[in-house]
């Protein structure tokens, strides 16, 4: 038997070995391929324990592996884990998928993303950007300007790939078995994709572009339903193909309010606008005034100025049973009424007294 002394140099001395190998370390085949197909070693993926050492450099690589080596507890198990990530595909004018490159400057640090007072099943892999600390950074970012991301749903049975990714977080105990059943059985009893977006509670904040159609995936109490529509920001609503006149990424949140309609107070869904994503364009081919969304308003119905920023609603009793309602009904829950004073009813809500607007997520 080796002293303990001598047991726990020889661990030390192979760590240290790694980090200086892996910096110039490629599992590619060719001289071409070297800047494609990378190795980086990493020691966890809990946010709490990232120290300097985990920074890893993924810029311009295609698919990138990761190995996982952790000794969590000193003396306990050694996790010895591989994975690959990539960054983006797209569709580009010809049938053929194209891989993306991880963008320029792309160092920083592999974590897995909890959201407090969400379900576990929001959780995700995700990459933050940063040239120092892991609490200094950025998110990183996709092309349409949301994180990059594998989410929990990703990892419920997964491509050989991400195995090692699954296992690594489950002797984390960043994820459990019984929350990948829980994934699993809201993935087999509808037909929401693993990479969709999803919302969970009512006052989630979402993204919401204004150059796509929404397909926004409700999940509670173990089932999901997906919230279809047009975007709201059309130019006209006889186009065909519609003509979006604004592009851009905001984030919004429902709320509940009450509007008066043909004497009777209904309640009403609206969005509320936090925050702009990314800066709003007008597209090259568009016509005519508009109003610009901002932050603190309420999603407008149309962008054409005519309409004066009127905000849209959904109407809870004209479109009872609807899909969108049966979506919205499993995120508001136990949502308690609003009172005739609170924000929503105040100004911004006296257009809709005036003229009836038909939803537009029916």
């Amino acid at each position: 038997m080796f002293p303990l002394s001598l047991c726990s140099h020889t661990q030390s001395l192979r760590a240290t070995c790694l980090n200086q190998l892996v910096k110039t370390f490629s599992t590619s085949t060719s001289a071409k391929d070297s800047s494609l197909r990378t190795l980086r070693l990493i020691t966890t993926l809990n946010p709490a324990r990232i120290h300097a050492d985990c920074r890893i450099d993924i810029s311009s690589t295609t698919r990138t592996t990761i190995e996982v080596m952790d000794n969590m507890r000193g003396g306990g198990t050694l996790s010895h884990n591989k994975f690959v990530i990539t960054y983006q595909t797209e569709r580009p004018s010809s049938s053929e998928l194209t891989k993306l490159r991880f963008p320029d400057r792309t160092g920083g640090f592999l974590y897995y993303h909890s959201p407090h007072n969400l379900p576990p099943s929001a959780g995700e892999l995700r990459f933050r950007v940063s040239d120092s600390s892991f609490q200094q950074g950025q998110d990183l970012l996709i092309k349409n300007a949301r994180p990059w991301r594998i989410p929990m749903y990703g990892l419920v049975d997964p491509p050989a790939d991400l195995v090692g990714l699954r296992d690594q977080l489950l002797h984390e105990k960043l994820i459990a078995v019984d929350q990948l059943d829980a994934c699993r059985r809201i993935l087999q009893s509808t037909e929401m994709p693993w990479y969709a977006y999803t919302i969970h509670s009512f006052e989630q904040p979402w993204l919401l572009p204004l150059d796509q159609d929404i397909n926004l995936w409700i999940v509670n109490n173990g089932t999901a339903r997906l919230l279809r529509a047009q975007t709201f920001y059309k130019l006209r609503w006889d186009a065909a193909p519609p003509l979006r006149p604004l592009s851009g990424l905001l984030l919004v949140r429902f709320e509940r309010s009450t509007v008066k309609l043909a004497r009777k107070q209904r309640q009403v869904l609206v969005l509320r606008i936090l925050d702009v994503i990314k800066p709003i364009d007008v597209h090259p081919d568009a016509r005519g005034k508009y109003h610009m969304p901002q932050p603190g308003t309420l999603v407008p119905r149309s962008v054409d100025a005519s309409m004066k920023g009127r905000p849209w609603y959904f109407d809870f009793d004209l479109n009872m049973k609807s899909p969108n309602a049966q979506a919205l009904r499993l995120l508001c829950g136990h949502v308690p009424t609003p009172s005739l004073g609170s924000p929503s009813n105040s100004m911004e809500m006296k257009a809709l007294t005036h003229q009836h607007i038909p939803e537009v997520l029916s």
